[in-house]
């Protein structure tokens, strides 16, 4: 399972902008992967965004209240690894972070599971 999470915060032309494009990407058919949005309380049109790309993409919808990316980040793990640990095959983990503020992309991949 990949775990790709998008922390937003009143950015929805930017995300609208990202979600576009992963809903041009090819994702070979045997890999399993989510799309994990948190709204880190948005006073903008993000809720709907993320609503109008739910028929094309494998998203998950988080809120988070409480502001500050760090906030967001640590929701969406959190979130990720529950996923992830309902996958009885455990063969790795991997997570894509994409920040739209900087529009810099974090990966932090551990190749195997503890035994």
């Amino acid at each position: 399972m990949l775990s790709v999470i998008i922390c937003t915060w009143n950015r929805c032309v930017s995300l609208r902008e990202t979600l576009e494009s992963f809903k041009r990407m090819t994702v070979p058919p045997d890999v399993s992967w989510e799309l994990i949005v948190v709204d880190n309380n948005s006073t903008d049109a993000t809720a709907q965004t993320i609503d109008d790309f739910k028929e094309h993409l494998p998203i998950v919808q988080v809120f988070e209240s409480n502001p500050g990316k760090s906030y967001a980040l640590n929701t969406a793990v959190k979130m990720a690894w529950t996923h992830i640990q309902l996958d009885s095959r455990g063969l790795f983990l991997s997570f894509l972070f994409v920040c739209l503020q900087t529009k810099t992309t974090l990966f932090l991949i551990r190749s195997q599971a503890p035994a």
